[in-house]
């Protein structure tokens, strides 16, 4: 790789951080959520997001699959949720097994009156003590199919701001060796005036 090549790919992922911290920084002060809210269908920015997971996916030889998606209307900032989707979604694929899969799909549960966007890959897995660790800025744990750590540890804890911003709550569960499992709840509503709690 050429210098100029080199310092062109450096300068790229640099100012790739820095906006992921300018973002996380107007989530956490709540200064991203100035705009005015509206209502949209949750199902439909996971549809997309898995669309353009999948190009990726291909290029590394996986696969993103919608498994159900059920209709599932919030309120709130659709381009917010689309980037929490898109970093779980990006982060999966990381870590899933060579020619592994990631599983994602939406539901809703009228009787709690809430939505669950699932999303599961088929690698490692990780220990129960970084489950919550692992939604902390700049915390990346080691990916032991390309042997490295890459990533810059920003994207979960954007997607979790993105969530909290929502009403809603982001977790992970895992089996070692049985992939992990990230599940995003949201409040649902199907009045376009509701606001959020």
């Amino acid at each position: 790789m050429s210098n100029d090549i080199r310092i062109g790919h450096e300068m790229k992922r640099l100012n790739t951080l820095v906006q992921e911290l300018l973002l996380l920084a107007r989530l956490e002060s709540g200064n991203e959520l100035n705009r005015q809210m509206a209502s949209f269908d949750v199902a439909l920015v996971v549809e997309e997001a898995c669309t353009d997971a999948s190009f990726e996916a291909e290029q590394m030889g996986k696969s993103v699959v919608l498994v159900k998606s059920e209709p599932l209307h919030v309120m709130g900032h659709r381009e917010l949720l689309r980037r929490a989707e898109d970093n779980v979604l990006r982060n999966g694929l990381r870590f899933a097994r060579e020619t592994g899969t990631v599983r994602v799909d939406v539901a809703r549960i009228v009787s709690r009156n809430i939505g669950i966007i699932t999303i599961h890959d088929d690698g490692p897995g990780i220990a129960p003590d970084q489950e919550k660790l692992i939604f902390e800025p700049f915390v990346t744990l080691p990916n032991s199919a390309a042997g490295s750590s890459d990533g810059s540890g920003l994207g979960l804890a954007i997607a979790r701001q993105a969530v909290l911003a929502h009403g809603g709550t982001i977790e992970a569960h895992c089996s070692k060796g049985e992939g992990l499992s990230v599940f995003i709840e949201l409040p649902a509503t199907d009045n376009p005036e509701a606001l959020l709690p």
